[in-house]
């Protein structure tokens, strides 16, 4: 839908606008991640077992991730440092390996290290 692939963008910020315009224009409209509950509890458990702090909103941030590359090959990750990137997609990955027995491949890239040509195509 059209949800999964604009909140993943949005920042923390943004949302509570964007579901107030969403419940505006169709009320009545829940915007859930509820679908995922499977995978949601697997995220807990990996959570749990890297001595993570577990929070719903957390895990909500694994699973646009999982939107995004569910709609994409490739995606860049940017933040400040300590925000949660690498341990929110090393979570994802753990949990789709539990979940769908998926195996991932990833490469980080310094975006420094090479020109923008060659980073963007």
């Amino acid at each position: 839908s059209t949800c999964d692939s604009i909140v993943p963008k949005l920042v923390s910020e943004d949302i509570p606008l964007f579901k107030s315009l969403l419940q505006a224009v169709f009320p009545g409209t829940n915007l859930s991640l509820s679908a995922e509950k499977k995978l949601i509890e697997i995220i807990k458990t990996i959570s749990d077992e890297d001595c993570l702090d577990y929070s719903l909103e957390w895990s909500e941030k694994v699973l646009q991730l999982k939107q995004v590359l569910d709609m994409r090959h490739g995606i860049m990750m940017v933040g400040p440092s300590g925000s949660g990137k690498t341990t929110a997609w090393k979570t994802l990955f753990k949990a789709l390996n539990k979940f769908e027995s998926t195996k991932g491949e990833f490469f980080i890239i310094d975006p420094k290290a090479i020109s923008k040509e060659k980073l963007y195509g």
